[in-house]
């Protein structure tokens, strides 16, 4: 991973502004919930009641699944050297918000 690679944080938010999925699906996204171009949020993210919300569809355009494909990649990196599965934790959601605002 470079100096100029973005982090998992900021991979986050970009990827929340490029979709308009709240930040909490984004944070326990599985990889497994994306098929092509097509995200399935589950049910239990989406806000709503329980027993009367359904999985939720999120077409993803080529700027979000490049996102994707990186985080995945710095992911992979930081999985290898420093965590195991009982290590690993979510993003926090103070993560996302703290973000300072760059103008660019």
């Amino acid at each position: 991973m470079g100096a100029c690679d973005p982090s998992v944080t900021h991979l986050a938010l970009r990827l929340l502004i490029l979709t308009g999925v709240r930040s909490k699906p984004i944070r326990f996204l599985h990889l497994e919930q994306i098929v092509d171009d097509v995200w399935t949020v589950p049910a239990v993210f989406m806000k709503g009641r329980r027993d009367a919300t359904s999985d939720f569809r999120v077409p993803l355009v080529p700027e979000a699944l490049a996102v994707l494909a990186q985080a995945r990649r710095q992911w992979a990196v930081h999985r290898a050297r420093y965590m195991t599965l009982k290590t690993m934790a979510a993003l926090s959601d103070d993560a996302i918000v703290s973000l300072p605002v760059v103008a660019r």
